[in-house]
Formats: C-alpha cells, structure tokens, sequence
C-alpha cells in the first residue's frame, strides 16, 4: 500500500475535498470507513456529505459496506439492463 507517512491519507483526505467542492451534498453522499478511528481524517468529519460520521466500528462497517454493494448492484441493473 505504501510506505509510513507518504502521503496516503493526505491524499485521499485532498479526493474527497475536491469531491465536496465541486459535488453539492444533494448530489454526494460520501461513507468514509478508517479503521484507524478516526484519526487521519478528524479534520473533515464535519463535512455535510458525510452520511453519518467517520465509521470506525467493524460491524457497522460490515452493514454500510454491504448497502453500498446493494446500491452498486441496483444501479448496475438498471442502467445495464434495460429494455
């Protein structure tokens, strides 16, 4: 994944920002897991795109996760199979 303090959570910490500044709340809904508790991104956990705080609780991360595959596989269906 990379080496200690490289950068990593600063750059995905500058993604999502990019994401809410170009993206209105109505139009992004960012989950943002770290299993780190929170750590690394204490600084943007009042984002209103978050759709609940920084997950940092496995099992809810389990539960958000398995939406999200639901959510993908949805939007999949509908836009690939249509007749």
């Amino acid at each position: 994944m990379g080496s200690r303090n490289c950068g990593k959570s600063v750059l995905l910490q500058n993604l999502i920002l990019d994401i809410c500044v170009t993206n209105s709340p109505k139009l992004t809904s960012i989950y943002l897991i770290d299993p780190k508790m929170g750590v690394d991104y204490a600084n943007i956990s009042d984002l209103p795109h978050l759709k609940e705080g920084i997950i940092i609780e496995q099992d809810r991360a389990i539960k958000v996760l398995d939406l999200l595959i639901k959510e993908m596989d949805d939007r999949y269906r509908k836009f690939f199979l249509r007749k």
